[in-house]
């Protein structure tokens, strides 16, 4: 066991396996290792998982931790970014009665189904949790999709943990990105975004093969921000608003906002809880749903 140390940063190396609100075991893509984070960033353990996760079990019983609330919501990123872009719903939805857990992952670092698998393990983790809320913002959306795909409820025979109430999808490229399909050929698409990247670009048709739709009852924002010359369709200067759409989509609404930005937006954040309180995004006379 390492001795209790700041971190180094390096946000793209390493992916939560495992959270309990801001305290976190993370794997390093590289050397495979893993380290207890707690909530001010600092190593408190490092090893393998079981190590990592029997201290952080001492510490839990010696420091009398309480469990985590009934109602969750969980965070996914999307590629390039980290879990402090998600910051602001993270913060909105505490301050409305929710425990937010805001998964970070690796995401120029290996694959869709990887990062799948990372997700599957913090979701098993949340024990006495009741309910469970999902905000993914891009890729992280295909995450969750390629998670409920591979991950099976033995229960219900649903994809993933029957807990999942409600989703909503902020920017999803449902269709893999024309942005990403365009820049592929430069080669520094790839070597910027790396393996999930290649993935929404030259194999999406194969990968999107592997995708479900949610069971559950979800709904799909979009953004509309059409100041990219590559785009001939309203777009959020990255996706374009068809490339959101999936058919089941319990409501559909495009807000003027640009991708990078559009899952901090204030009108954005109320609508999905709004959403999921209330089953609408808008209001319910301006419900759009998707067949």
């Amino acid at each position: 066991m390492n001795p209790v140390t700041l971190t180094l940063g390096g946000k793209q190396f390493w992916t939560d396996h495992f959270i309990f609100r801001e305290w976190r075991i993370q794997k390093n893509y590289l050397t495979k290792y893993f380290r207890l984070l707690d909530d001010r960033d600092k190593r408190k353990a490092s090893g393998t998982f079981e190590e990592c996760k029997t201290k952080f079990d001492e510490i839990s019983a010696a420091e009398k931790f309480d469990p985590l609330s009934k109602k969750v919501v969980l965070l996914i990123h999307g590629l390039g970014r980290t879990r402090k872009s998600m910051s602001k719903l993270a913060k909105y939805f505490a301050a409305n009665g929710y425990t937010p857990i805001n998964f970070e992952y690796a995401s120029t670092r290996t694959t869709i189904k990887a990062h799948a698998e990372a997700l599957a393990n913090v979701i098993s983790s949340l024990d006495g949790v009741e309910e469970i809320y999902v905000v993914g913002h891009s890729m992280g959306n295909i995450v969750f999709r390629a998670y409920l795909s591979h991950f099976i409820d033995d229960t219900t025979q649903q994809g993933g943990d029957p807990r999942i109430s409600a989703s909503v999808m902020i920017a999803p490229p449902n269709h893999g990105a024309y942005i990403a399909r365009i820049l592929k050929p430069t080669g520094v698409f790839g070597l910027v975004l790396g393996k999930s990247g290649n993935e929404l670009a030259s194999r999406w048709d194969e990968f999107a093969m592997n995708l479900a739709t949610p069971m559950h009852r979800f709904a799909i924002v979009a953004g509309k921000f059409n100041y990219n010359p590559l785009f001939k369709i309203d777009n959020d200067f990255i996706v374009s608003v068809d490339e959101t759409k999936l058919a089941g989509a319990d409501d559909f609404q495009v807000y003027n906002a640009m991708h990078a930005t559009i899952m901090a937006n204030k009108n954005v954040v109320e609508s999905v809880l709004r959403f999921f309180e209330k089953g609408f995004l808008k209001t319910d006379a301006e419900m759009n749903p998707l067949k």
